[in-house]
């Protein structure tokens, strides 16, 4: 009984920490990603020798970043803000060839994303649904219908075939994947979808290894 309540306290925490993890880290990226985009136009504002920039990125009709940087006025030491007026000459020209040989790729990019968006859905409910069984088992373990039990041949290989499954998946986000390029280019639900699938896989692995380390009580 005692170590029945050990364990369901530990998977109770451990699926809490897990919970947790996506938000701090999506906000974390959001940080280092703010401060990228600032450096490089500050870089790129120091090379061209612009005394002043306001800077404006909208995401799917809504404003998410804006800044000025440098001086509106140099002399006066008046700085740029989101208020700042500036002359924009013949910049529309490179907006309009812009929209016109881009259009077909905005028009991909809105729909990856709301693909995307509908598989952050489906992996969500995956992870909530792992979290009930998990629930589920340990609420046997509580109730004895379920006991420890040592590990066979076939329990090891299910437990070395469940830890590499996981492991791949893994391995594969973490590591295989252009983070750089995901974080600064890629849409915000790619980053979302990513994490989402971090998280289930972990919950799906504490699940399997409830199930390897416990059997159903046959008394």
């Amino acid at each position: 009984m005692k170590y029945s309540v050990k364990l369901c306290l530990l998977m109770i925490v451990m699926i809490l920490a897990v919970s947790g993890f996506t938000p701090n880290i999506a906000k974390a990226d959001s940080s280092e990603k703010t401060r990228k985009i600032e450096q490089f136009v500050e870089q790129q504002k120091k090379i061209s020798k612009i005394p002043g920039i306001s800077l404006v990125i909208v995401e799917k009709g809504k404003t998410v970043y804006q800044k000025g940087f440098g001086y509106a006025d140099v002399k006066a030491k008046t700085p740029v803000t989101s208020n700042t007026l500036f002359e924009i000459g013949s910049t529309t020209k490179a907006w309009e060839g812009d929209n016109v040989t881009n259009n077909n790729h905005s028009d991909s990019y809105q729909k990856l994303d709301s693909i995307v968006t509908i598989l952050c859905i489906v992996v969500g409910y995956s992870g909530l649904f792992f979290i009930l069984l998990t629930l589920k088992v340990m609420r046997k373990l509580v109730r004895k219908q379920r006991i420890r039990t040592s590990l066979n041949l076939k329990r090891i290989i299910l437990l070395c075939i469940h830890t590499l499954i996981v492991a791949a998946i893994l391995i594969l986000i973490l590591i295989g994947l252009p983070w750089t390029f995901i974080k600064v280019w890629a849409p915000t639900s790619i980053t979302v979808l990513l994490y989402s699938v971090i998280t289930t896989s972990i919950i799906y692995y504490l699940f399997g290894l409830l199930l390897i380390f416990t059997k159903s009580d046959s008394k």
